[in-house]
């Protein structure tokens, strides 16, 4: 009970403890901040906004979430990630039970959370506010429930409870990231159902599932329509086809194994204990004799192969597969511990693990005792130098953390392996808390642009500009112009002083009056749209918006 405490207490420091100490990261983290504090503002719950902009990219669920966060903490960094940090930790929760409800073994699902919770990417991204979090939170939940309905529905109100969770859970899932939520857990189960040959229970289940589905996807769907009727054909044209099937023209284009790396670079320190599911005869055979495993492997092979397929790729899209991941891992890893006391793979496992701590970690002390003194003002550009020194602090924490990490392991090699992984997964947890606590306040401009935002709202240089092309030859031309002399506030030059600006005042001019005034200019033309529509912005994400606004092809 004692190490149960102990480890719990590592996990909410490490996940909730130290969420306010870093700034909000751009694009994303701001991104995401404002529009949760958009929709409070407005009231408008299901059409996402960002800077008074339609915001097409995703749907509303995670912002949804982010704006009761907001409301509940207030404005701040830990409002943001609260949502992101909450649902990781319980999607570490949520699988521990379903290994604890399938095995009956209370030290197996609490190997199984504290495997899923000390991942480098599961940690890393649950404290980071994207979508990814959520998404894969609601895609473990709606994999778990559809997949005790197929092996716990024997009688039909059993199996009617867990589909209506698995329609809720993956209805979820659509609203916070697209189809996708949809797709993972439907080719995790059709592999198991194959394997394990479940097809009676996957009919039944099916013709509960789909108008389950139906009656928690379509009415939310309609409601966007209504209020946004361009959404859903960009959503799924652009955001989906395009991205899986567009090659190299498409956003974020990588190789078909670009992924696999990330799976074993974001299961660290836990995948370290793999090569202990090699160790013994008919090891795998007895693991996958069991359902939950078997579930475990579908879900991280066949969504691997579906996402390599897709054209765009990111890092965070393996981030679904680690609940499964962890699931597997814990049930090798307590086999091992149980039946083979007397094996030598875990002592090595231990041995390396302490070296590579204890020497990456005098390593970074002496780099930050070099920094301290200034040796590497003469080694490295100006540039960098700065950023190593408010970099210095992080360095030698995490140093020191990794030297004491790897002591103690080596120390207590020879003592309970439960006290040797808990001191591994420990000093994981210590070592993301450090991060957090010593990452500076600003390291660049570009990644952290707290001061930049707040000089754009009060100074920044105009660029306001026109051009206009006169040929010989008859015809008429169409011209307009607009002007608001009512907001000069916004946008004003003293005589003595310099041009000073309100950069999300005139933001908001654009995205409202510039639109409407856009769009009675092409229908004073008769309608017919122009052979090119060159607008005076430099800014993609701008540019798309206004395309979508005026209904015209991003082509143009």
């Amino acid at each position: 009970m004692r190490l149960t405490l102990w480890a719990l207490l590592l996990i909410a420091i490490a996940y909730f403890g130290t969420l306010s100490f870093r700034p909000l990261t751009t694009p994303d983290e701001f991104r995401y901040g404002e529009i949760a504090r958009e929709m409070i503002e407005s009231g408008n719950y299901l059409n996402p906004k960002l800077l008074t902009l339609r915001y097409y990219e995703k749907p509303f669920l995670t912002h949804m979430l982010n704006a009761g966060s907001i409301k509940i903490f207030g404005e701040n960094a830990f409002a943001v990630r609260f949502v992101s940090s909450f649902l990781t930790v319980l999607t570490g929760i949520f699988t521990a039970l379903l290994v604890w409800r399938r095995r009956h073994d209370s030290k197996l699902a609490w190997m199984t959370f504290g495997l899923f919770c000390s991942f480098l990417w599961v940690y890393i991204f649950g404290t980071t506010s994207l979508t990814d979090a959520p998404l894969s939170f609601f895609i473990a939940t709606g994999t778990f429930s559809g997949f005790l309905a197929l092996v716990e529905g024997e009688k039909f109100s059993h199996r009617l409870w867990w589909c209506v969770i698995c329609a809720f859970c993956l209805a979820c899932g659509v609203f916070t990231k697209g189809l996708l939520a949809l797709a993972i857990p439907g080719v995790t189960l059709a592999a198991f159902v194959i394997w394990d040959k479940r097809y009676k229970a996957a009919f039944q289940a099916a013709l509960l599932m789909i108008p389950l589905l139906a009656l928690a996807i379509l009415p939310l769907a309609f409601a966007i329509h209504r209020t946004a009727p361009e959404f859903w054909d960009y959503f799924i044209n652009v955001e989906h086809l395009q991205r899986f099937s567009s090659g190299s023209n498409t956003e974020h284009p990588h190789p078909w194994y670009f992924l696999i790396p990330f799976l074993f670079i974001g299961g660290i320190p836990g995948i370290l204990f793999l090569p202990c599911g090699f160790a013994g005869k008919k090891f795998w055979s007895d693991i996958l004799a069991t359902p939950v495993y078997k579930l475990a492997l579908c879900g991280i092979l066949f969504p691997m192969i579906l996402l390599s397929c897709s054209s765009g790729k990111l890092p965070t899209y393996v981030l679904p597969c680690f609940p499964m991941l962890a699931i597997l891992l814990a049930g090798m890893l307590m086999k091992y511990l149980r039946e083979l006391t007397g094996h030598r793979t875990f002592g090595y496992i231990i041995r390396i693990w302490s070296f590579l701590a204890f020497t990456a970690g005098i390593l970074a002390i002496v780099a930050a005792i070099i920094i301290y003194c200034g040796a590497t003002r003469t080694m490295f550009p100006a540039e960098f130098n700065d950023v190593l020194q408010k970099l210095n602090l992080l360095i030698g924490c995490c140093g020191g953390i990794a030297v004491l990490a790897g002591s103690l392991t080596f120390l207590i090699r020879h003592g309970r392996r439960t006290h040797i992984m808990l001191s591994i997964f420990g000093a994981f947890a210590l070592l993301a808390s450090a991060v957090n606590l010593t990452l500076p306040a600003t390291l660049n401009p570009a990644k952290f642009p707290d001061d930049v935002l707040t000089k754009m709202k009060n100074e920044c240089i105009a660029d306001p500009a026109t051009a206009t092309l006169v040929v010989p030859g008859g015809g008429e031309t169409q011209m307009d112009f607009l002007s608001d002399g009512s907001r000069a506030d916004v946008l004003r030059c003293s005589a003595a002083g310099p041009i000073h600006m309100n950069g999300f005042g005139v933001f908001r001019f654009v995205a409202t009056d510039v639109t409407s005034f856009l769009k009675e200019f092409l229908a004073a033309t008769g309608g017919e749209l122009p052979d090119f529509f060159v607008p005076h912005q430099a800014n993609m994400y701008m540019v798309r918006q206004l395309a979508v606004a005026l209904g015209l092809d991003q082509r143009l």
